[in-house]
């Protein structure tokens, strides 16, 4: 029997609640990778530049959304080491490597 209870536990995120700022973010930090870089290396410098803007953008954010700011210093330290190492491979080692393979598959022409 139902009960009038639903199945589901999901909550779906209401507009404005913060995700549209968490991407905003994102994509700040990366243009400023690209940007530090003044838009004329897109090879290893840019793609490690922009993970690191991405990560120190983000967590800036996150720092007080999330109440980062309330943790003890190691901690903090380690969350931030812990996004950045995140952030350096899948935006940079798994974006160098999936670029690599789509050049020499002919889908796309090398930059």
């Amino acid at each position: 029997m139902d009960h009038g209870r639903t199945t589901s536990n999901c909550h779906s995120p209401a507009p404005g609640d913060g995700r549209d700022w968490e991407v905003l973010a994102a994509v700040a930090g990366s243009e400023l990778g690209f940007l530090t870089l003044h838009y004329k290396n897109w090879g290893w410098p840019a793609l490690i530049s922009s993970a690191f803007w991405v990560t120190v953008v983000s967590f800036a954010y996150e720092i007080f959304k999330q109440g980062y700011i309330h943790l003890a210093l190691p901690m903090i330290l380690a969350l931030f080491c812990t996004r950045l190492v995140s952030d350096l491979l899948f935006g940079a080692v798994l974006v160098h490597y999936v670029v690599r393979l789509l050049v020499r598959a002919y889908a796309i022409q090398p930059a």
